[in-house]
């Protein structure tokens, strides 16, 4: 068994709250980026977890000022919180072409760095498809926007890439995002670097400098760049983009990129991690598991029948036209489902393709060619009928047993008739274009050396497109005796294949085209003799290739994802939006397999069969909903006295606003400036602020500070409303373990999941036995009763367990809870307090509440929920949110009582600040508030927990407990 590499950075992030940084972090347009395109959430997120990176390193850590550039101290502070969640390795090995310069820039032990110096680093594992490159240009104004604020160092932004192409992707990008940034992206060549850093000014542009990745050495020659000559004393942000790609040099270049960013940061994104360094620096995950689930791209389905190796010569013809046939035939079947679907409706889905991925193209009996063959034989009538048959019946046992892995992990149905009912002439209608068999016919043209185009001669359409390295092997040996036609072609067929008109629906050649293309086109991946060795990084890459989908134009996700109206028929939807991956030998098929379980292990195997309890379903369970939009409140800031006289005596000088306006335009809206001067003025004319134990001393940070907080309007209570999605966290729990074998974590997963279903049956089984206990005698009903379970206690891995509760009067049931490893259960209850609280509620509940008509309990999830308390926070200048970790509802005659309950909160300073935003919203003069909801008495109650209550202030000691019937008292 492996030890599974954790994203420890995440980890370090989780306990960061976005929303509560001081404004100058938060302050961005995480959303705008050109008049045709904003940013997806988890793309929004990926920024927000780069800010939050950047802010744990250059505030939290050491605050940074512009004459404190010192890195050590924030690299061993940040070592230091890897090693206390067990980072895997401490050192790195050096290659001995790059130690010189390793050991003069850093010095090195034993020909190893220590980690330390490689750790001011974030990456993001975000999938083929999610917008990496919309992110990295984003990002690149966020670092510009830090740098003008004060908060990081003035540092230059070098972008590595190892394609041109993606090159000029990113150039195109910068292209359409500067239609509508005031600040313009100008991309410059590394080797304008010297020169273009003297014309270059931050205030006027944001000057970023790019290369490929694979051209970065410790020598000069034409297109090589010597890093020595460029590495700015290390004062760089290096943004990587898949820098790793293609590149024989791994470990010398990822020390090169780390030297250029020694005394920056270095931020690197790509769709597939193998790095253990990678992985456990990561700050954001959406790779392709979670691309898929969340509805982004088409569903995976890995068939659970090999497919026999076509150059073995211990598989006879008949089984090598069989295997080659189903892929034909699975290939028809998901086309003739697109066109019943287009005949139906408003849908415009892809035209499907078939990609055939072979590892030997040249060879004399290469995996290309043995396939090249059946697939003429099938095209000019040489198969028998029963090897057609024989396919058939195989393909459709298949798909009705099931896959071998899916993701999302849900069972999806196929209307199987459809390949029942399938014959040769529909087979060589739907792929090859033909009503009849015919010879196969070569186009080729002399200017594409790549590919040549494959088509019938009772076609007029090309139907197939081979490209590899070099074709000339193939037009002298395998396509001797075929009718070759030379074309001039201006543009390569493979160049078109996502456009409209393209016929090409089988796709072949080897790992060579599967980087730099995307298409919404794949519906079949066929794998012959994909070596185990790269197996599974080859495969999760060539999958990313091919797994968009757009059910209509401009909208980018499966059908049920999408708010549009357009219903269809289910059965077809799930065969078009599917990726059907056909293996090869079943050991290579376990590496594929694990690397996607790998993947969908780390977003979660989300848990099953958590439900609503049914009396919470009948009952107004009520949440408050808040207000912000009163534009005349004053807002409030935070402010020390000494700042706060100091701005009242320069607004009093300065009359013209003119003069405020050109001289802060910087931090002011661009759309109602003028009105945040007026209402900065009338804030100060009332002096208004809340006192701060910060002195900023100086006028333009204190205008900025005040500028940034001019957002902060106090919240009212709108109204009170019925419970909807607001607690959605228990249906996003999920089981994350560490790499064990496939059949072990499924054979967890379903206990996990079959525990869940007895504990979720507890009052049925409970109310069916008291029907029938007349009838059973004593002896046999206390034998029945002690057979139902409430709690189920299972091992997960090491000394981690989960425990499955049934909870008198929980919102839902089950309850989990999880002790050990809390990363190994996401969004359970896993901090000890919660634990403490769960249990204590377990034994006390049904005796606290006898006396009320009815009681639910729910927990709040912070990072999914919306139940929460607004506060001033003046540390970050925002209304921040509270998230108690508990709701009661708790009902007697018209008496209505919400009771908020946090266990692990603090009887200190941010306590307080909690306790008086609870008090101005619910409470007046020291006594809860009566709000009506139809004939009800609502009000509102607070519950800390302290183990000593004697350490509380005066006027905040009502608000804490120390045993659980303390919270009805």
């Amino acid at each position: 068994m492996t030890e599974e590499k954790r994203m420890i950075l995440r980890e370090i992030l989780q306990s960061i709250d976005f929303e509560t940084l001081p404004p100058n972090w938060t302050q961005h347009d995480l959303l705008s980026f050109s008049p045709a395109k904003s940013l997806w959430f988890h793309q929004r997120e990926a920024l927000k977890h780069a800010i939050m990176t950047l802010w744990k390193y250059y505030e939290n850590i050491d605050d940074y000022v512009p004459e404190n550039e010192v890195t050590d101290i924030r690299k061993l502070a940040m070592l230091s919180e890897y090693a206390k969640r067990g980072v895997s390795q401490t050192k790195v090995k050096v290659p001995k072409k790059i130690r010189d310069i390793v050991r003069d820039v850093y010095g090195i032990e034993n020909g190893s760095l220590s980690l330390v110096h490689l750790i001011n680093r974030v990456s993001f594992w975000m999938a083929t498809g999610s917008g990496k490159t919309l992110v990295i240009v984003k990002l690149m104004q966020i670092l510009w926007e830090l740098m003008k604020r004060g908060e990081i160092p003035k540092n230059d932004i070098l972008v590595l890439v190892h394609r041109d192409d993606l090159i000029e992707q990113i150039m195109r990008a910068v292209r359409e995002f500067n239609t509508i940034c005031p600040t313009k992206i100008i991309m410059r060549d590394l080797r304008q670097y010297p020169g273009m850093k003297r014309q270059m000014s931050l205030e006027e542009i944001i000057p970023v400098y790019y290369y490929r990745s694979d051209n970065l050495d410790i020598e000069q020659k034409v297109k090589i760049v010597d890093i020595m000559r460029y590495e700015n004393d290390g004062k760089w942000y290096v943004i990587l983009d898949e820098a790793h790609k293609g590149d024989t040099k791994d470990s010398i270049r990822k020390l090169l990129y780390s030297i250029m960013g020694r005394n920056g940061f270095l931020f690197n994104f790509s769709a597939t991690f193998v790095d253990d360094l990678d992985l456990e620096t990561c700050a954001y995950e959406f790779n392709l598991a979670r691309f898929i689930e969340k509805g982004h791209g088409k569903q995976i389905y890995v068939m659970s029948q090999e497919t026999i190796m076509l150059t073995k010569e211990k598989y006879t013809e008949f089984e090598k036209q069989v295997a080659v046939l189903k892929s034909l035939l699975m290939l028809a079947f998901v086309s003739i489902c697109r066109n019943r679907l287009l005949e139906q409706g408003s849908l415009s889905y892809h035209l499907p393709l078939n990609m055939v991925l072979v590892d030997k193209v040249n060879t004399r009996d290469a995996d290309l060619k043995i396939f090249f063959r059946i697939l003429s034989a099938v095209c000019t009538g040489k198969i028998e009928t029963g090897t057609f048959s024989k396919a058939k019946a195989d393909l459709i046992r298949e798909l009705r047993n099931g896959a071998s892995l899916t993701i999302p992990n849900i069972k999806t149905t196929f209307d199987l008739s459809i390949i029942q009912k399938m014959d040769i002439p529909q087979l060589l209608h739907t792929v090859f274009h033909s009503k009849t068999h015919g010879e196969i016919e070569v186009i080729y043209s002399k200017k594409r050396k790549q590919e040549i185009t494959l088509k019938l001669k009772t076609s007029t359409k090309p139907f197939g497109l081979i490209r590899i390295g070099d074709i000339s092997k193939w037009l002298k040996e395998e396509l001797h005796g075929y009718a070759i036609q030379e074309r001039f072609l201006d543009r390569g067929v493979f160049e078109t294949l996502n456009e409209n008109n393209s016929s090409i629906t089988i796709l072949m050649g080897s790992r060579s085209f599967y980087e730099g293309w995307d298409s919404n086109r794949p519906n079949v991946i066929t794998l012959i003799g994909i070596g185990s060795r790269n197996a599974g990084k080859f495969v999760l890459q060539s999958i990313g290739r091919g797994i968009r989908i757009e059910p209509i134009p401009h909208h980018k996700k499966r059908l049920k994802f999408l708010e549009i109206g357009v219903t269809a028929d289910q059965y077809l939807v799930n065969a078009i939006e599917t990726l059907f991956v056909i293996g090869t030998k079943k050991k290579d098929l376990k590496i594929i397999l694990l690397e996607l379980e790998r993947e969908k292990n780390i977003v979660g195997n989300k848990i099953e069969g958590i439900s609503i309890n049914e009396i919470a379903h009948k009952k107004p369970l009520l949440i408050p909903v808040y207000s912000s939009t009163n534009k005349d409140a004053l807002p409030i800031i935070s402010l020390s006295p000494n700042d706060f006289k100091m701005l009242q005596a320069f607004l009093g000088s300065a009359s013209d606003d003119r003069l405020l306006l050109m001289r802060y335009a910087q931090y002011l809206s661009t759309t109602d400036a003028i009105n945040q001067l007026t209402k900065l003025r009338k804030w100060v004319e009332h002096s208004q602020h809340r006192p701060s134990d910060r002195n900023y001393g100086d006028l333009d940070s204190i205008m900025r500070h005040v500028i940034l907080g001019l957002d902060n309007v106090p919240h009212t209570l709108k109204e009170l409303k019925e419970l909807d999605v607001e607690i959605d966290h228990f249906n996003k729990i999920a089981v994350h373990l560490k790499r064990i074998d496939l059949d072990m974590l499924h054979q967890k997963v379903m206990e996990i999941s079959d525990a869940i279903l007895e504990i979720s049956s507890y009052p049925k089984r409970i109310s069916e036995l008291q029907k029938k206990a007349e009838t059973l005698s004593p002896e046999k009903f206390l034998e029945q009763m002690g057979k139902i379970r409430k709690s189920i206690t299972i091992p997960l891995q090491g000394s981690s367990i989960i425990e499955i509760h049934y909870v008198d009067y929980s919102y839902y049931y089950p309850v989990l809870i999880a002790q050990g490893n809390p990363n190994l259960l996401s969004h359970a209850i896993d901090v000890e307090s919660e634990i403490n609280f769960i249990r204590s509620f377990i034994s006390y509940a049904t005796t606290i509440f006898k006396d009320f008509d009815w009681v639910i309990m729910s927990r709040i999830d912070e990072k999914v929920d919306k139940v929460f308390i607004p506060y001033f926070n003046p540390k970050s200048n925002k209304i921040n949110r509270f998230f108690p970790d508990f709701i009661l509802w708790a009902v007697k005659g018209n008496d209505y009582s919400v009771i908020l309950v946090d266990p692990k909160s603090t009887e200190y300073v941010d306590g307080y600040r909690k306790i008086e935003g609870f008090q101005k919203m619910f409470e007046s003069n020291g006594s809860p508030k009566t709000f009506q909801y139809k004939n009800y008495n609502v009000r509102f109650y607070l519950k800390l927990m302290t183990p000593d209550k004697n350490r509380v202030l005066s006027p905040y000691k009502k608000y804490w407990y120390s045993q659980i019937y303390e919270i009805v008292e």
